[in-house]
């Protein structure tokens, strides 16, 4: 076995020695390898940067779920239409409103529209929430719903930045490569005449 050059006399190779004192090393791999190195450091810290998202997320909408509770009040209704949907109607930015009837403190009956969160026929029973003017108010989100959405959000933080990073390392392998093939043609251009001359 031919004993490797590096290896020191009565000693194993250093494995890292080579590597340092490659030739064809040079200043652009140095910095490609710490360019790697920082997406790599980033790609791991992905699901802590998606946690932070979705913990937040789910904070601060449970902060406000538990404000709606606290202010407002659910109260027993009766549906006097029929309700096939529940949720955001066609075209409009709130839930799904229909006629109900219920009583109010002084205990007469106030007829109006509410949100509310079930489907039913008329005559059925259901719950709306009031505010402390008693006016009709869309129910609390559920405290389920919250934690999907924010864990939807930590999701999304992950996948999008994943995707900033496989750019990143598109565009600088991009540059990389072409640093390194103009730094070859300006190096072929010095010694290729030599090796022509030798050639002949």
């Amino acid at each position: 076995m031919i004993a490797d050059a590096h290896a020191p006399e009565g000693g194993t190779a250093d494995p890292i020695r080579p590597w340092r004192r490659n030739p064809l090393r040079t200043r652009a791999h140095c910095l490609y390898d710490v360019f790697v190195g920082l997406l790599v450091a980033a790609l791991c810290a992905l699901p802590l940067l998606g946690y932070v998202a979705a913990r937040a997320q789910l904070d601060d909408t449970e902060a406000r779920r538990r404000t709606a509770v606290a202010e407002n009040r659910a109260v027993p209704a009766v549906l006097e239409q029929n309700v096939h949907s529940v949720g955001r109607s066609p075209g409009r930015s709130g839930p799904t409103k229909a006629r109900v009837t219920w009583t109010v403190t002084d205990g007469t009956s106030r007829t109006d529209r509410a949100p509310v969160a079930s489907t039913g026929y008329k005559g059925d029973a259901v719950t709306i929430w009031l505010d402390r003017s008693g006016s009709p108010v869309a129910a609390p989100i559920a405290h389920s719903r919250l934690l999907v959405d924010a864990i939807g959000l930590g999701m999304l933080c992950v996948i999008g930045g994943l995707g900033v990073l496989l750019v990143l390392y598109a565009g600088g392998r991009t540059v990389f490569m072409r640093t390194r093939m103009e730094a070859w043609a300006r190096e072929w251009q010095q010694t290729g005449p030599a090796w022509a001359d030798r050639t002949t």
